[in-house]
């Protein structure tokens, strides 16, 4: 959970007010989001964590496997090394 709170909004806590409470990048308030997006396996396979907003781009996958092996990939990536996916 934390490396799934980490990789859509920058930070793998949620604030002490919940997250009601997250914060975009220039400190207002903004609210956890989903956006589901067209899935392409050549261009758009990822799920894509946008920090500054808390906005989790996610693929309408064509199966449930496919979205679990797609979203624990970008999961299992050290993003404090590596910073694939996030904007």
């Amino acid at each position: 959970r934390a490396k799934f709170l980490q990789f859509v909004t920058g930070t793998s806590q949620v604030p002490l007010g919940g997250f009601s409470k997250l914060a975009g990048h220039l400190g207002e308030i903004k609210k956890f989001e989903l956006k589901w997006v067209t899935y392409d396996a050549e261009t758009s396979r990822y799920p894509r964590g946008h920090t500054c907003f808390n906005r989790l781009d996610i693929p309408a996958f064509p199966n449930r496997e496919e979205m679990q092996l797609c979203v624990e990939a970008v999961l299992n990536i050290d993003v404090e090394h590596l910073r694939f996916g996030l904007e």
